[in-house]
């Protein structure tokens, strides 16, 4: 995959400077898979790269980010849940 078209295509950031600014794009990311605007496989290849090249904002420790918890949604933090754990 070809990130940086893939990301300019659906308006997804590619290096977000701050917890904040990645928080929407997450949103985003998780609303383009339910919609059915990206693939399941496509879901799981941005968060892949983020979870490669954002760790900090993604994750603390065995958790994920609190600041990321707090704001993204229960229903997201589920499906982002789900989406990860299948990266396995």
């Amino acid at each position: 995959m070809n990130y940086a078209e893939f990301f300019e295509k659906h308006g997804y950031e590619l290096y977000p400077a701050t917890v904040t600014d990645f928080v929407p794009v997450i949103k985003k990311v998780i609303s383009d898979y339910k919609a059915r605007i990206i693939t399941q496989q496509e879901a799981k290849e941005v968060l892949t790269f983020y979870a490669e090249k954002h760790p900090e904002k993604l994750f603390d420790e065995d958790d994920y980010n609190k600041t990321l918890k707090r704001l993204i949604g229960k229903k997201r933090l589920d499906t982002l849940d789900r989406l990860i754990n299948d990266l396995d």
